[in-house]
């Protein structure tokens, strides 16, 4: 609950359709929210919680209260902050070194090898590019914030006016989230005993995302950071063009869902407008009594398209990309 407002919190996206399976990941609906604008956070849970919002509060609710004016000479704040980002730890996993001398112990055959040498027996001539995928796929992420408000109490008034602009930057590389908001409240004493406070949100998001999953449909070809770990150490010297045609049977397809494919391969754009408006009367008839009344409403709209290149699977036959669109 923002400012009186119940705010659906809950995450919509598209689904994306393909031989792998079907993926829908949920996108918080508390991004639009600008932290600089928050004044103060309470809690209610059990039967205060219920005995206010009903069945809605069963769980427990979360009260977000923001900032209003606090001097009567008008007072501007700017605030500008960085934030930088870094993986917390790499995963110790082999080399290109460690992976071939661990090939030719096990690749008596040389079934594997002579995707990777010219030669396998004399293991000369390489033919792929050896690649740590970790860096390959991961930076490190700059983001940054500004923030500016005006704010004031002249006579029997009180304003606030924000605007503020975030960019925050994945660890992975080409994810990010644009955040536009600006904020205004306004209170106004009609008479010595009625109040009108007018409260108002408008946030423009735009993200650019990967692909997850839960941990029990995991595999290379449904999440980029499955794929970056499990994927072997190198890439292709020469990248296939995309073609209907099926892979030969005895083809190396252990990359079909490598990380370098993910990078190029997969785009998720999504768009988001969110306006939260709230009215608010406050009548004080005595004292100890004071009569609320509070009209608000929740908009939100945006668009979201998905696209996975049919490189991106978990098979080499038969395999599909996929393409889905919401609004």
């Amino acid at each position: 609950v923002i400012d009186g407002v119940i705010i659906n919190s809950s995450g919509s996206s598209a689904t994306l359709l393909s031989d792998d399976g079907n993926y829908d990941e949920d996108i918080n609906g508390l991004i639009g929210l600008n932290p600089s604008d928050i004044a103060n956070i309470e809690i209610l849970k059990d039967a205060s919680a219920t005995a206010i919002y009903g069945a809605l509060g069963a769980n427990g609710v979360i009260l977000i209260t923001t900032k209003a004016a606090r001097t009567e000479k008008p007072a501007i704040l700017l605030s500008v902050g960085t934030d930088i980002s870094h993986r917390y730890k790499k995963m110790d996993l082999m080399n290109f070194d460690e992976y071939v001398a661990y090939l030719s112990v096990l690749d008596k055959n040389h079934d594997v090898l002579p995707y990777i040498y010219e030669d396998p027996y004399e293991m000369t001539g390489l033919k792929v590019t050896p690649v740590d995928w970790q860096d390959y796929v991961m930076r490190t992420a700059v983001s940054q914030r500004y923030n500016v408000s005006i704010s004031g109490k002249p006579s029997k008034m009180s304003y606030n006016l924000s605007l503020g602009y975030t960019n925050t930057q994945g660890i992975i590389k080409g994810t990010e989230v644009d955040r536009y908001t600006a904020r205004l409240n306004i209170s106004n004493y009609l008479t010595k005993n009625l109040k009108v406070v007018f409260k108002t949100n408008i946030a423009y998001v735009e993200s650019d995302m990967t692909q997850s999953s839960g941990s029990a449909s995991m595999s290379a070809a449904t999440s980029l950071v499955r794929s970056m770990l499990s994927s072997r150490p190198y890439m292709n010297g020469v990248e296939e063009e995309d073609t209907d045609e099926e892979t030969d049977e005895d083809e190396d397809t252990s990359n079909l869902a490598g990380p370098d494919r993910w990078m190029t391969g997969y785009s998720n754009k999504r768009k988001e407008l969110r306006v939260t408006p709230n009215v608010t009367v406050d009548w004080k008839i005595a004292r100890w009594l004071t009569f609320r009344s509070s009209l608000g409403g929740d908009y939100k709209g945006g668009q979201q398209v998905k696209f996975k290149s049919a490189r991106l699977n978990s098979s080499s036959v038969g395999a599909n990309g996929g393409v889905s669109h919401t609004e």
